[in-house]
């Protein structure tokens, strides 16, 4: 028979703990009782958790109870191998609020959570990941010099939670799982722990799959929880996107399977829940033809902006199925995706604040919620991106190139104009409506030094700033790449793994390998420098500055969002 010990906080908050441990009780084997690990943990070097069996909120209903590392713990024996002390989990909390949701991704209801963490009646695998990404963007002095080593201590520590407790058990899982387990995923790849998040990424997947998450849910769940749901399912689709801009990794889910409602405005949720039949479906909102009765929300702008992103993406990696056309037939997925960009354009436009003066000032209007910039941001910033790599001179070559001959110069011209065009604008959000007029190097330097300051955040930066930069090295043997009357011209395998290296998420984001011979210069064997010939006066004057001109399409949207 299991025993009990009552034990006063200092939050005014009294726990009962089961002597028997999470791993003893599911197994319905005796428990030593031992703390940290009981007897039979030790011996089959399994976690060891002691959970609360019942707890009493105090008077504020937001104060997290003080749970010690002896009541939540796992057999490892690193500083961070259980619970932070409670006003460190508060804090956390708190900043994963401020620094996190809805940027872009959205999956609490924040009045439910803090009621939640009140009781820590959280699930300990989802607590565990909210700390392992919120702990990156903290200043608390407990993870002083040691973000990085909580964080992967948190990450672990939520991973094999939701293997013991969740997945090696049936009929176990539950919205709090995938949320879990989407969170780890974006965690680990952002970490430049590729592989590990593309697998986490395809498993919460599935169990959203396996819910059905991707249609509407039951009418007799509370509103706050279907919307909860719809958000959950939404955040996924846009981590599949994000993660799956490259070659070798396709998108898991597809458009024609989401069946849902798009997101709700933020206000809408946080007081209601849900806003019911007048939420559009994706489907809607991508077709001219169907009348809207409310323009999609700044959440759901950032989904349907990520459609469109994974649809352009799919075309510039050469996914299309079938795909024989070339980009001048109005029947290609060039011209689709094109059309598709001019939709996703008469929504923005309908925004009355400009964007870089939204970023820069705030948003004048006093119903736009200061959490709902960052998907407005995020649409804006997908949409120039799109624009970047449907007309990226390297990719264009690639298409254009079995007809070059027949192409005129300028339809290329025009193409290179509409990338950097756009790479403009994307930098200048990036730096917040910085004015003035920029030559591109002042432009590839702005880029530089806004991925700096998110290196420190996310490992993975580092990595696309060494790429870029020995880019920047050899800038000038790519200039012909801006010349409409050099379609034809072939490049050798060297120089065109590079530019890959450049479109591609995958690529651009793991580690060059610093054993490899090839790290000593990773542009070697380029071709030799031409002249560099753009092919228009838009271009600046000095040579010397417009050979960084290929920097401004590298294909990434890392400044602006959370992959």
């Amino acid at each position: 028979m299991e025993t009990h010990d009552t034990q006063p906080t200092n939050a005014g908050v009294i726990k009962r703990i089961r002597q028997a441990c999470a791993n003893c009780r599911r197994r319905k084997v005796k428990c030593s009782g031992e703390r940290p690990v009981c007897t039979h943990c030790r011996q089959s070097r399994r976690s060891c958790v002691y959970e609360p069996y019942s707890v009493t909120a105090g008077e504020t209903g937001t104060t997290v109870p003080r749970v010690s590392n002896a009541t939540i713990s796992v057999c490892f024996n690193g500083p961070f191998d259980g619970l932070p002390p409670p006003e460190v989990i508060q804090s956390l909390i708190d900043t994963y609020f401020t620094r996190v949701h809805n940027q872009p991704y959205s999956f609490f209801h924040r009045t439910s959570f803090y009621a939640s963490l009140s009781t820590m009646s959280i699930p300990r695998c989802l607590l565990f990941a909210v700390l392992a990404y919120a702990v990156r963007f903290s200043d608390q002095p407990y993870f002083v010099g040691k973000v990085q080593q909580a964080s992967d201590a948190y990450s672990r520590q939520s991973w094999l939670c939701v293997i013991e407790d969740h997945l090696s058990v049936d009929n176990n899982l539950d919205l709090s799982v995938i949320q879990t387990v989407t969170l780890l995923a974006i965690v680990d790849y952002t970490a430049a722990r590729i592989s590990s998040g593309w697998l986490r990424l395809g498993l919460a997947i599935r169990l959203s799959q396996d819910v059905d998450l991707m249609s509407e849910p039951s009418f007799f769940s509370p509103p706050t929880e279907r919307e909860e749901r719809r958000r959950t399912f939404w955040s996924i689709y846009l981590v599949d996107k994000l993660i799956s801009c490259a070659r070798s990794r396709p998108a898991a889910v597809a458009d024609d399977d989401c069946t849902l409602h798009l997101p709700c405005n933020e206000d809408v949720f946080q007081d209601r829940g849900e806003d019911g039949e007048n939420v559009p479906t994706l489907r809607q909102v991508l077709s001219w033809d169907v009348p809207l009765a409310n323009p999609p929300s700044p959440f759901g702008l950032a989904v349907v902006a990520t459609s469109i992103f994974g649809r352009c993406t799919k075309y510039a990696h050469g996914r299309s199925a079938g795909e024989m056309l070339t980009p001048l037939d109005p029947q290609s997925d060039f011209a689709l995706t094109n059309a598709s960009l001019l939709l996703l354009e008469s929504y923005l436009k309908n925004q009355d604040q400009p964007i870089l003066d939204l970023v820069q000032n705030g948003p004048a209007d006093t119903n736009i919620d200061e959490k709902q910039v960052g998907h407005l941001v995020f649409s804006h910033a997908l949409f120039h991106l799109c624009y970047c790599l449907l007309n990226h001179p390297f990719l264009i070559r690639l298409r254009l190139r079995p007809i070059a001959a027949r192409v005129p110069k300028s339809f290329a011209s025009n193409a290179f104009h509409a990338a950097q065009e756009n790479a403009r604008k994307l930098t200048d959000l990036l730096v917040a409506g910085t004015t003035g007029v920029y030559d591109s190097q002042r432009y590839y330097q702005k880029c530089i030094e806004v991925l700096e300051r998110l290196g420190v955040l996310w490992p993975m930066v580092p990595n696309m700033l060494t790429k870029l930069r020995e880019f920047d090295a050899n800038s000038e043997s790519y200039a012909h790449l801006f010349n409409a009357a050099c379609l034809a011209e072939e490049l050798d395998g060297i120089a065109e793994n590079t530019l890959w290296s450049l479109v591609d998420y995958g690529m651009l984001a793991r580690e060059v390998p610093g054993n490899s011979p090839a790290h000593v210069s990773f542009l070697s064997n380029l071709p030799s420098p031409s002249k560099w010939i753009p092919g228009g006066d838009y271009m600046a004057t000095s040579p010397t500055s417009e050979a960084r001109n290929g920097l401004l399409f590298v294909g990434t949207q890392e400044p602006l969002t959370r992959l």
